[in-house]
C-alpha cells in the first residue's frame, strides 16, 4: 500500500450521488474506486462535496485489486459513519458501524471557527480543501503565495476570520504593492500580477467559509485590484528565425527550439512529447502528454501528466518533412545510444524524445537555461523560450492566417485569449478595416475635389 495524490468526482444514479476517486499505484497504473452511500440529491450538494473531500484525503491507496475491494468497502463506512449514522436505512446493511452523532455541520467536521485566526483558517484551507481541488504546480504555487505573504501580514494583525473586511484586505494589497515591514523584516513591492494571485488565494477561501455559513459573506469580492500592464514581449522576425535555426543546427536543443518556433509548442509540450505521440504513417503528432516544473518546500518537483494545460491544448499537427527527418535522426541517435550504454542507458524514460545521451528525459529548466546560453553565446537578442511560440503566431498572422486557425494551432481554449496575448492583431484588423473603409468611400478622392 501507498499514499499517494488521490483526485475524484460526484455523478448522480437517479436520485442518488455516487462517487468516483482514482490514483496511479507505484507502477504508474491508475486505478478507481466508485461507492454509494445512498445521499439523496435534493438539498445535499454541500454534503456530497463534504463526503468526496474527506474520502479523497482519507483513501489509502492500494496495489492488488483484493485489497482494493477491502479499501472500498472500509472507505464507504467510514463515508457513512461519519456523515451518514443518523439515517437508520442508510446503516441498516452496516450493523457493526457504532452510533455518531451526525456530521453535517462542517463546523463539526473540520472544527474550524469564525474565531479562528484568518491566518490559521487559510493554512487549514489550503492543506485540507484546496489540496483536493487544484493540480499540485498550482498547490505549490498557492503554498508559496499564502506562507510567504498573506499569513505573516495578517498574523501580525491577528485578525479573526469573522472580523476580517474589506478594508483589512484592501489596505494589505496597498500595503504589497508599495512594500512595508513586519517585525524588523522587510517585505519588498511586488508586482500587480502577483497581487492578483494573491487576491484568487483569499478570495476562494473566503468563498468556501461563506458557501460553508462559517461567515455571512465574502469580504474580498468587495475589493479592488491593482491594474495590470501588459509588458510587450519580445518576437523574432523571419531573418532572426532563419538565423536561430543555423545556431540551433546540432545543439543538444535543435528539436526543441524547432518544436516552439514551428509548431508553438510549450516547453511542457515539449519535454513531454513522445515517441509513442508520432505516427510517422498518417504523418500526424498528437499533443496529449505534458511535462511541468515547479517548486515546493524549497524541492524542485517535476511532473509528467497525460493531460495538458486545457481540452482545447490536446491537439493534432501535421507532422512536415523537415521536422520528420529531424526526428528520425534523433531516433538513430537514441539507438545507437542505448547500444552504447548497455545497461547504464535509462530505458524508463526511453518513449521521450526529448533525452540526453544516457536516455534520461530533459529537465524543463535545462531547455529554457540552454536556450539562452545559445542566444548569448551567438550574440542573439535574448528571449524567452516560450517568446518562440508567440513569433510563430505573428508569423502566421503576417502571412495571411486567420486568428481562428492560429488559435486551434497554439491550443488556446478561447479566441480571445489568442487576441489579449497579441494585442498588435487587433490593431492590424483596425487598420485593414480602416483602409476597406478608405477604398470603399473614396474619401480621399472627395476630400481632394473639396
Amino acid at each position: 500500500m501507498n499514499k499517494t495524490h488521490v483526485s475524484g468526482y460526484i455523478k448522480t444514479d437517479k436520485k442518488y450521488y455516487r462517487f468516483f476517486l482514482r490514483y496511479r499505484d507505484a507502477s504508474n497504473n491508475t486505478k478507481h474506486i466508485s461507492f454509494s452511500v445512498n445521499l439523496k440529491i435534493k438539498g445535499n450538494k454541500r454534503l456530497a462535496n463534504q463526503i468526496l473531500s474527506y474520502s479523497k484525503r482519507n483513501l489509502v491507496c492500494c496495489e492488488k485489486d483484493e485489497d482494493i475491494e477491502k479499501e472500498k468497502e472500509r472507505i464507504k463506512k467510514e463515508m457513512i459513519q461519519k456523515f451518514m449514522c443518523k439515517d437508520s436505512e442508510k446503516t441498516a446493511h452496516y450493523p457493526d458501524i457504532k452510533e455518531e452523532k451526525a456530521q453535517n455541520n462542517l463546523y463539526d467536521h473540520i472544527q474550524i471557527s469564525p474565531k479562528m485566526l484568518f491566518s490559521d483558517y487559510l493554512s487549514y484551507w489550503l492543506e485540507n480543501i484546496a489540496i483536493d481541488d487544484i493540480g499540485q504546480g498550482a498547490y505549490a504555487t498557492y503554498k508559496i503565495n499564502i506562507e510567504n505573504r498573506i499569513n505573516p501580514y495578517f498574523k501580525y494583525l491577528n485578525i479573526t476570520l469573522k472580523d476580517l473586511t474589506a478594508m483589512d484586505i484592501q489596505i494589505f494589497y496597498i500595503k504589497t504593492a508599495k512594500g512595508y515591514s513586519i517585525q524588523g523584516k522587510d517585505y519588498p513591492p511586488i508586482k500587480p500580477a502577483t497581487i492578483k494571485k494573491n487576491h484568487s488565494n483569499i478570495r476562494k477561501s473566503l468563498q468556501f467559509a461563506s458557501d460553508m455559513k462559517i461567515i455571512k459573506e465574502n469580504p474580498s469580492l468587495l475589493c479592488k485590484l491593482p491594474k495590470i500592464e501588459h509588458t510587450e514581449f519580445r518576437v523574432y522576425n523571419e531573418i532572426e528565425m532563419e538565423k536561430l535555426f543555423e545556431i540551433a543546427r546540432g545543439s543538444t536543443i535543435e528539436f526543441a527550439i524547432l518544436a516552439a518556433s514551428f509548431y508553438g509548442l510549450r516547453r511542457s509540450e515539449i519535454v513531454g512529447l513522445k515517441w509513442s505521440a508520432i505516427d510517422f504513417n498518417r504523418k500526424i503528432i498528437s499533443i496529449q502528454h505534458t511535462v511541468t516544473e515547479y517548486t515546493l518546500d524549497n524541492r524542485i518537483v517535476r511532473q509528467e501528466k497525460d493531460k495538458t494545460k486545457s481540452q482545447s491544448s490536446l491537439r493534432i499537427l501535421p507532422l512536415v518533412p523537415p521536422f520528420e527527418e529531424l526526428l528520425n535522426h534523433l531516433k538513430e541517435e537514441q539507438d545507437k545510444n542505448r547500444i552504447l550504454c548497455g545497461e547504464q542507458y535509462n530505458e524508463k524514460d526511453s518513449d521521450y524524445i526529448l533525452v540526453d545521451p544516457l536516455g534520461n528525459r530533459r529537465k524543463p529548466s535545462y531547455v529554457s537555461e540552454t536556450f539562452k546560453s545559445l542566444l548569448r553565446k551567438n550574440g542573439m537578442p535574448v528571449i524567452r523560450l516560450h517568446d518562440l511560440r508567440h513569433s510563430c503566431a505573428t508569423l502566421l498572422y503576417k502571412n495571411g492566417v486567420d486568428l481562428k486557425q492560429i488559435q486551434k494551432w497554439l491550443g488556446h481554449s478561447d479566441i480571445s485569449t489568442t487576441m489579449n496575448i497579441y494585442t498588435h492583431f487587433d490593431y492590424d484588423i483596425k487598420l485593414n478595416s480602416a483602409r476597406t473603409m478608405l477604398k470603399a468611400l473614396s474619401w480621399k478622392q472627395n476630400c481632394v475635389q473639396k
